[in-house]
């Protein structure tokens, strides 16, 4: 109970799984409604429903369907893999909105709820936004990832001040 702590631990040494993409690739969809499904990888299709732009304003709306076990939305949490579990061949790792010259206007990465059992997830991202210097919304494009696999990565951090306690 009388031992002081120390004030630097010289190194801190630990290891974890991560998630790692053998390739990614990007699939762009028009910024317009449509009635038509479009695949983005085996296993995920979207359709746009609604996508409005006046002015510097857009709204837009796209269903979303997928099997999980082919492929992972990870703008919606993270993938977790039980022990002897394997990842999904893909995952969709990235939405952006861009202009007619292809520069940004909005990253969708929020406003996704899914639901579902075993093999078959919906649903639906919905926004709305305004940039009056970006120009009109024109391209969704979606980032893939695949290959997935976990590698085990070794960490270190040296001379960590410890906090007083």
């Amino acid at each position: 109970p009388n031992a002081t702590y120390p004030e630097v631990l010289s190194r801190v040494e630990w290891t974890m799984n991560v998630l790692v993409a053998q390739e990614t690739r990007t699939v762009d969809v028009p910024f317009k409604a449509s009635d038509q499904w479009v695949e983005l990888s085996p296993g995920m299709e979207i359709l746009v429903e609604q996508a409005n732009v006046e002015e510097s304003k857009y709204q837009y709306r796209i269903k979303v369907k997928y099997d999980p076990t082919q492929v992972d939305y990870l703008m919606i949490g993270s993938i977790h893999l039980w022990p002897d579990e394997q990842p999904p061949e893909a995952a969709v790792i990235k939405a952006d909105l861009l202009n007619a010259e292809g520069k940004l206007i909005q990253n969708l990465g929020g406003g996704f709820g899914a639901s579902g059992t075993g093999q078959q997830m919906v649903g639906t991202a919905s926004g709305t936004g305004m940039c009056t210097t970006c120009g009109e919304a024109a391209i969704i494009r979606y980032t893939l990832a695949s290959g997935l696999h976990e590698l085990e990565a070794r960490l270190a951090v040296e001379n960590v001040p410890v906090p007083h306690f």
